[in-house]
């Protein structure tokens, strides 16, 4: 079962500036006492979070003869605000500490205690706690976040952008817009409270039941949902708003029992409110699978947090639209409107469900490719085929010496994660699945158009699959490659786990050492054999019918330099977004790309020159 997050309850505990002991804390609060921390010479007292319960530990779903829970855990960089004796609301400190990790495979983990430090001392017998996620406008980035107060009211933003990492995983909620409230009540061994969310959140689980013209199932992977308000006789309080907003920015008092309407800006009315809300499924194009003709509660879902309805209106229902852009296994894109048929509540602290059924006609098996697949190194337009014979027309690519790609290759996975695929992906060479190519060009003044039909490329394993089943180990050279699924690099020591996927770091596996190889001297280990071909590569095929949704397809497209492309259905060049240093067999123009053919898949940079005509784009790797 994977994991959601929800914050949990506290246990106050009160420390002095000097004497810092406690007869029963726990082994976690005792750890703190031998570190060396600036709060050693202040007054503060210490938060730390319950186990025998939670503020809500279940978040109950309909289905027949079986419950299904949904825990929440507390993640790392979590804060919390306490009102003081003062009346001034306090941040926690950033030493703040969390232990009894919890991991699962495609979630990031999180923690079932935290230990929350503020400063300054507490004696009341009730004190209000708010939490608002990392990106509250209280937050004033200027100021030290260890000393942090402010006068309230505190503000929470529930995004009108969301990101969700994985399938069935809510990491993103404390960004999204989470937020919360609870009364500390004085007990015997310090104080407790629950707290109560105040956002609402949507479950989604899309389903299809869409075929190819052959009478075969679609395979259907989810980019994004677009969420749209799109009530017409709400009336909401004194804004006299319909639609009423379903994402801004809202404060919220000590006393709240709801978020309130979304703040308006005097010079913008509408600059914190947004009628909808953009769900990208995954960091790229093509996250989500899309399950056939079935339900699927344990492994695929979206989770969107919303501005709640006012259960103080006269009317607090709302209907929605969803409009589902979604993908096939070839990249070809379509949309899919979907409309609530009757207004729901969407109420604080509580989920609702959706199952919306994605119907369309049949799509075609053979897909076709076009024209703007090809450019040089992050071109900001495609290479086409210019009058007079000349290669390229608008075809500049990017030259910057150190630059963060920005046009065609900025969706476009980095070295790193190329590297990952090459690991972990499973790549198989399939010279059975036909595609067809058409692009136009100009030649000696006359239109005319490249239409080819083909077989050639792989299929590499999708993100989310790697991350469950596991990956093979692999034997190339001297360099051994095993199946760990972590990301090691030092800087995830602080964090206390390691990540399972990391777009950030690489690996060297001569010297076992992990460094991020977007900034590698490419000569420093011979690339050919880091990152050749992995085994059975070209004997492995097309994978099973049972088994395509798992995997994604890259054709053999090969490049273009003059009108138009050259060696489709052998190679295959694709662009990532990391430019290579220069090294004694380069210059600076060089780029990290993912070459292919049925005897080699390797990742290299020896023939990237930038204004190569490759393969780049939003879209192709899941």
């Amino acid at each position: 079962m994977k994991t959601m997050k929800i914050k949990q309850f506290f246990r106050v505990l009160f420390l002095g500036a000097t004497a810092f002991t406690l007869g029963s804390c726990s082994d976690d609060i005792a750890q703190l006492e031998n570190v060396d921390n600036p709060l050693s010479q202040q007054d503060f007292t210490l938060f730390s979070s319950g186990t025998p319960e939670r503020t809500r530990t279940t978040a109950q779903m309909d289905k027949t003869g079986d419950t299904y829970t949904y825990p929440f855990y507390w993640t790392h960089g979590d804060h919390i605000w306490v009102k003081g004796d003062n009346g001034l609301w306090r941040h926690s400190h950033e030493d703040s500490n969390f232990s009894d990790h919890v991991s699962e495979v495609g979630s990031a983990g999180g923690w079932k205690k935290a230990h929350f430090i503020v400063n300054g001392t507490f004696t009341k017998d009730t004190y209000p706690v708010i939490y608002v996620g990392p990106n509250s406008p209280s937050i004033d980035k200027s100021k030290d976040p260890n000393t942090m107060t402010a006068t309230g009211p505190l503000k929470v933003v529930v995004k009108k952008e969301q990101m969700q990492e994985a399938e069935f995983n809510a990491d993103h909620f404390a960004t999204s817009g989470d937020c919360g409230i609870a009364t500390a009540e004085k007990r015997s061994n310090g104080y407790e409270f629950q707290l109560k969310h105040l956002a609402a959140y949507l479950l989604i689980y899309p389903w299809h039941n869409i075929k190819y013209s052959n009478g075969s199932p679609a395979h259907l992977t989810l980019d994004k949902i677009i969420i749209e308000e799109v009530s017409e006789n709400g009336k909401y309080g004194a804004d006299q708003y319909a639609p009423y907003p379903i994402a801004g920015t809202h404060q919220i008092s000590a006393n709240a029992t709801e978020l309130p309407a979304p703040l308006k800006d005097e010079n913008d009315p509408n600059g914190t409110r947004s009628t909808t809300i953009e769900f990208q499924c995954g960091p790229h194009e093509q996250g989500f699978t899309i399950p056939y003709n079935k339900l699927s509660y344990e492994t695929v879902g979206s989770f969107v947090v919303m501005s709640p309805s006012r259960a103080t209106d006269s009317y607090s229902k709302r209907k929605l639209k969803m409009t589902f852009h979604y993908f096939d296994m070839f990249h070809r894109k379509y949309e899919f409107p979907y409309t609530m048929a009757t207004p729901k509540e969407f109420l604080g602290n509580s989920f609702t469900r959706f199952y919306p059924k994605i119907s369309a006609s049949p799509i075609p098996e053979t897909p076709e490719y076009g024209e703007g697949m090809y450019y040089g190194w992050d071109g900001q337009y495609a290479y086409n085929g210019a009058v007079g014979g000349a290669p390229y027309n608008k075809a500049k690519w990017n030259d910057n010496e150190l630059v963060v790609a920005q046009w065609s290759c900025k969706n476009m996975p980095d070295v790193n994660e190329l590297y990952w695929y090459w690991r972990n992906g499973d790549v198989r060479w399939d010279d059975v699945t036909s595609y067809t190519v058409k692009v136009k060009y100009i030649d000696m003044g006359e239109e005319k158009e490249y239409n080819v039909t083909q077989t050639g490329g792989v299929w590499i394993k999708k993100r989310d699959a790697i991350l469950r089943d596991g990956s093979p180990t692999y034997s190339s050279g001297n360099a051994i490659f095993q199946s760990e699924l972590v990301c090691k690099h030092p800087s995830h020591d602080a964090d206390g786990f390691y990540p399972a996927f990391c777009d950030k770091h690489g690996y060297e596996s001569e010297t076992n050492s992990f460094t991020d190889m977007r900034y590698w001297f490419p000569d420093k280990v011979d690339e050919h054999t880091k990152f050749s071909t992995p085994p059975s590569y070209e004997s492995l095929g097309k994978p099973s019918e049972d088994k395509l949704d798992d995997y994604f397809f890259l054709p053999a497209l090969g490049q273009r330099h003059g009108k138009y492309p050259s060696n489709v259905g052998t190679h295959g060049y694709y662009w990532s977004s990391s430019i290579c240093k220069p090294h004694s067999q380069t210059t600076s123009d060089n780029s990290w790309y993912l070459e292919f053919t049925a005897g080699h898949f390797i990742v290299t940079s020896q023939n990237g020159v930038r204004s190569n005509g490759y393969v780049a784009g939003d879209g192709w790797f899941h």
